[in-house]
């Protein structure tokens, strides 16, 4: 269950980064409040994964995977673009994060 939770905090915090690109240029205040409640949700998802998971690795899969979703989003949302260092970059961090994840340290004792 606490995978589950840590899913709903990554999904939360793409909701609420993608919402800052935005209103980048024209911020309205449902939609600051809309990224308010996604941020939010996002930390109290994260808080109950944190219950069952280490914090190192359930801080690190949130970071990794969030930065990857959202890096893939604004490509497909807002035509921004990655070069093949930036693409490499990600793949380093998403593969240390699993090297971490199956390290055994996952759930704290």
């Amino acid at each position: 269950m606490a995978w589950l939770f840590l899913g709903a905090a990554i999904v939360a915090e793409l909701f609420g980064t993608l919402g800052l690109r935005a209103v980048a240029h024209a911020p309205t205040w449902w939609a600051i409040a809309l990224i308010a409640v996604a941020y939010t949700i996002s930390f109290i998802c994260m808080g109950v994964a944190l219950r069952q998971l280490n914090v190192g690795i359930v801080y690190a899969i949130w970071s990794a995977v969030g930065t990857a979703a959202v890096s893939i989003a604004g490509v497909l949302l807002f035509g921004e673009r990655l070069n093949w260092q930036a693409i490499l970059g990600m793949t380093l961090v998403v593969v240390g994060v699993a090297v971490l994840v199956t390290s055994g340290s996952v759930r704290h004792g």
